[in-house]
Parts: C-alpha cells; sequence; structure tokens
C-alpha cells in the first residue's frame, strides 16, 4: 500500500515526515495517538452513551490498525481511512506545535495511489509505504 500525503503547505511537509520517521510503524502510531485521546477522555465516565462511544471508538481503532497492519482497506472504508490518516496528522502537529493550525485541515489531502510517480511536486507531497522493507519508508517529492 502506497499513502499519498499532499500538504499543500511545504514548511509542514517535513514536520509530517519527522513524525512518520521517528515513530515506530509510523501510520499506526499517529492513528493510536488520535484514537487514544478519545478514549482517555471517555475512561473514567461511566454513563451509557459514553460507555458506548468508548467501544465504539474501541473498535474503530482495532479496525484501523487492521487495515493498516494488513494493507487492507475495504473500498467502502477508504473515505473513512483518508478522514482518519489526516486527522492523526492534524492531531499530533497540534500536538507538538501547541498552536491551533485550522488552515492545514484544508491543505492536508490523503490518497492511495496504485504507483508513485517521478515528477517534480514543489516539496508539498509525501510517499509512504507503512511496510516498507527499506529503512526509508517515505519519499518527499
Amino acid at each position: 500500500m502506497i499513502i499519498r500525503i499532499n500538504v499543500n503547505d511545504n514548511d509542514y511537509a517535513e514536520k509530517i515526515e519527522d513524525i512518520l520517521e521517528t515513530k515506530v510503524n509510523g501510520l499506526i502510531f499517529i492513528t493510536d495517538a488520535y484514537f487514544n485521546k478519545q478514549l482517555d477522555e471517555l475512561k473514567d465516565k461511566d454513563n451509557p452513551e459514553d460507555v458506548r462511544k468508548y467501544v465504539d471508538i474501541s473498535i474503530q481503532r482495532d479496525n484501523v490498525r487492521d487495515w493498516l497492519y494488513e494493507e487492507k482497506i475495504p473500498k467502502e472504508k477508504i473515505s473513512e481511512a483518508k478522514d482518519i490518516i489526516k486527522k492523526s496528522i492534524l492531531f499530533l502537529i497540534k500536538n507538538d506545535l501547541k498552536r491551533n493550525l485550522e488552515y492545514l485541515e484544508e491543505s492536508i489531502e490523503i490518497e492511495f495511489p496504485k504507483s508513485i510517480s517521478c515528477e517534480w511536486e514543489n516539496g508539498e507531497v509525501i510517499y509512504y509505504i507503512p511496510n516498507s522493507y527499506t529503512e526509508n519508508k517515505f519519499l518527499l517529492f
């Protein structure tokens, strides 16, 4: 599986690259961080609605782990996977930089291309290969 992250702001492309590079199995880590934050907010609540949310988020987190680990995203879940990866990246950038980056939400696009082209893309595109057997799992164009 290849994940294309188009940032439309090359100042943050390098930050995203750093996040993916420094985390073991980068995408699973960043999606877990995103889900775990939500779970932490719900873990001590005992009303039925919050317990149900906790269970639903746990199931969704486990499904996303499976998709990314197995590199098999069901066709009907591709839009959901793109949204979760985007939200996870934004969560970690905001958490790391400690500032609001609302404009960045519109600047990040996630795609799952079949192949990588060798054309120049202004340093705003990251191709991430999650289970690559090479040390460098991504390419910055």
